[in-house]
């Protein structure tokens, strides 16, 4: 009798530290789960139009700043932004800024661990930029340039209406004095 006692307090024991091992196991699944980043422990801003071929920032920051996967990583991290895995270094408040360039067609899809973002971008192409600001740059120079022409006609035309005004003045009186100044070709084409 005493051996069986001996033996089921024996099994009663063992099976009290295996619990106890089973118990510590589930707790550090649980830390390891807390301490993984889902979409609720990081926000990602974008601008809303994206031109292409230009680099875009992508700005990211952690609703805690002292989240443990940053501290234990010395808040270097690895995101992966459209296939390719970028190094992500944050500040001390939790926000990092992403460089990066896309092309026409592309979406942003920003991976890391559980958390997963991904947006349709507006991206334009420079061209649209480029063309019309070209074409008001023209005008403006082809404005520019006409209006000097209009000012240099206006210089000949005033003098001759001075050279008019000398033969008058010559004509009507007898004893008059003016004062005549020489104009070069350079004077009137400025």
């Amino acid at each position: 009798m005493n051996r069986k006692l001996l033996t089921l307090l024996s099994l009663l024991l063992s099976l009290s530290f295996f619990a106890k091992d089973y118990h510590d196991l589930l707790n550090q699944e649980n830390a390891v789960q807390i301490s993984r980043v889902g979409n609720n422990d990081l926000t990602v801003k974008m601008p809303d139009f994206i031109f292409e071929n230009t680099n875009s920032k992508i700005e990211l920051q952690f609703v805690n700043p002292a989240n443990p996967k940053l501290t234990e990583n010395n808040y270097q991290l690895g995101f992966i932004l459209n296939g390719q895995e970028i190094p992500v270094t944050f500040d001390k408040n939790g926000h990092a800024v992403i460089n990066h360039k896309f092309q026409s067609g592309d979406k942003a899809s920003l991976l890391f661990e559980d958390l997963s973002y991904t947006k349709e971008l507006n991206i334009i192409s420079l061209w649209m930029i480029i063309v019309p600001v070209a074409f008001v740059a023209l005008l403006i120079i082809l404005r520019v340039l006409n209006q000097k022409a209009k000012n240099k006609i206006a210089k000949k035309n005033r003098l001759a209406i001075d050279a008019k005004k000398i033969a008058e003045a010559k004509s009507e009186t007898k004893t008059t004095t003016i004062k005549v100044s020489e104009v070069t070709e350079e004077e009137i084409m400025a």
